[in-house]
């Protein structure tokens, strides 16, 4: 058995072509396709500055000696 991963553009029909080369010429092989549609992300409503009110080093250090 071999597991390959391939990440491939649809075409405007919504169609696939598959062309894998595979370890088993002339044989009858099972393949199984699983489509899952790529997310894609959209952080422009994240973008921003951060009001930071305070010394921005004292809190680092604070933070990490928490963890001590």
């Amino acid at each position: 058995m071999r597991i390959t991963k391939h990440t491939i553009h649809t075409q405007k029909d919504g169609s696939i072509d598959l062309n894998i080369s595979t370890h088993f010429p002339d044989k009858e092989v099972e393949i199984v396709v699983i489509i899952n549609e790529k997310p894609s992300f959209n952080f422009s409503d994240l973008i921003g500055k951060l009001r930071w009110k305070g010394d921005p080093l004292k809190m680092q250090k604070k933070l990490r000696d928490e963890w001590q």
